[in-house]
């Protein structure tokens, strides 16, 4: 049943997006989200919004116009790859407006109203969550929509049934400023606390991995998943261009900033400049020996190591950077 109940607040957010007519009549105070306030009231030129529906759609409106209470706006229908699929332009006073929620009213559902912090993009909001019960037992559903008077054009910033994302915030921009989210998740992006190449995902980097006596052979190492402290990257055999042999086993890596700040966080030089084919970078220098006599020369720039020197009992191996791409 639950998944019938979600299925039909998704219809009914798609359903109010497409509609256009009067919701509130009285004179709502301002910050007062529960009497018909939003931040419509407040639109200049410019403002927008952009929002994912359960990531297989989307909307964005556009403030065009404002002559005292009356808003010229445009409202375009998105696809999941954000191409237009319809627009209109509609008049309306502020007021007026569909919301991309709306509250229940009357005594049948009560609402509780928290205060909540939601990251967003380089942004922290600070939200009115307001929450409330539909249906009663194994039926019930917990609506949830998150208000913010900073976001542009209303003002909610996502709207979930049971804890479960619907409709949510990609991007907007309110007097100039603009905002953006992941597009993806609603979520904003999470903010590593590791150096730049750990801190994105699909970060890549092919290496060349030589030494005297043995054919060259190629690596691609692909970060897959960032959280604060820890970064979780792959590592397989390529060719020199970067596609994986299909054969070949992939190796799964975690670089976690507890690990790195041991490993990284005293260099014996900085700010050295090394030209490779790939391109020229400045990096940081790391020189030890390990506890089996290896003698290890390492590059690093941004957190990509662009070069290693491998020195063992006369041989040398090393591995360097030949094409990467980083966020």
């Amino acid at each position: 049943m639950q998944h019938i109940i979600r299925a039909m607040a998704l219809i009914f957010v798609v359903a109010i997006f497409a509609m256009h007519s009067s919701t509130v009549s009285a004179e709502p105070k301002e910050g007062d989200w529960a009497s018909g306030w939003n931040t419509w009231k407040d639109s200049t030129v410019g403002d927008w919004i952009e929002y994912s529906i359960s990531g297989v759609a989307g909307i964005r409106q556009d403030v065009t116009a404002v002559k005292g209470d009356d808003i010229t706006y445009t409202h375009k229908m998105l696809d999941k790859v954000g191409e237009v699929t319809n627009s209109k332009e509609y008049t309306k006073a502020w007021n007026k407006i569909k919301m991309q929620s709306k509250l229940p009213y009357g005594d049948a559902m009560e609402v509780t109203w928290t205060e909540v912090v939601v990251d967003f993009g380089a942004e922290k909001l600070n939200c009115d969550l307001a929450e409330w019960d539909q249906g009663k037992g194994n039926d019930a559903a917990k609506t949830q929509v998150y208000f913010c008077k900073n976001v542009s054009c209303g003002g909610i910033v996502k709207v979930a049934t049971n804890g479960k994302d619907i409709v949510w915030m990609t991007g907007f921009a309110k007097a100039g400023a603009k905002v953006e989210g992941d597009p993806t998740t609603g979520q904003a992006p999470v903010k590593s606390k590791l150096p730049r190449f750990f801190a994105s995902v699909d970060n890549k980097a092919v290496v060349k991995i030589s030494g005297a006596g043995r054919d060259d052979m190629y690596q691609l190492r692909t970060v897959t998943d960032v959280a604060e402290e820890i970064t979780k990257w792959t590592a397989v055999v390529c060719d020199s261009e970067g596609a994986a042999d299909p054969k070949a086993r992939l190796l799964e890596f975690e670089q976690t900033k507890e690990a790195w700040d041991k490993d990284y966080g005293k260099p014996a030089e900085t700010g050295v400049t090394l030209k490779l084919d790939a391109g020229e970078f400045v990096c940081d220098v790391f020189k030890s020996t390990a506890e089996d006599g290896r003698e290890i020369t390492e590059w690093v720039s941004e957190g990509l190591s662009v070069k290693k020197i491998v020195k063992a009992k006369g041989k040398e191996t090393t591995i360097e950077v030949v094409s990467y791409t980083m966020k």
